[in-house]
């Protein structure tokens, strides 16, 4: 239902076509997570040099963009662990998957 309120899913498609609809909207987050997110195990380069002028002629590149993600991963999953809601059980959001879950939709 969510999913409808949300505008992902057409509700006049029908539950019948709503699992092609959600396949390619799982395909466009994918590509779209791998454009902003990019793979660097595959990144030439020193990723000890990410002061240096990258290819893309800012400084450090991709190494840089990566620090730079990490750190911001980092800060989030801080928020991540300090994070108590008011009526809900405390041990609730202190779960590990649950934060990997919530840590990848904020990042």
């Amino acid at each position: 239902v969510w999913r409808i309120c949300l505008g992902l899913l057409p509700p006049q498609v029908g539950a019948d076509g709503w699992s092609k609809d959600y396949s390619t909207a799982r395909q466009r987050y994918a590509a779209l997570r791998s454009q902003l997110i990019p793979d660097f195990s595959k990144t030439s380069g020193d990723p000890l040099a990410a002061n240096t002028e990258g290819s893309d002629g800012e400084g450090g590149g991709v190494w840089k963009h990566y620090y730079d993600a990490a750190d911001l991963r980092a800060e989030i999953h801080r928020d991540l662990e300090r994070l108590f809601v008011d009526g809900c059980d405390d041990a609730y959001f202190q779960r590990p998957d649950l934060q990997a879950l919530m840590l990848t939709v904020l990042y």
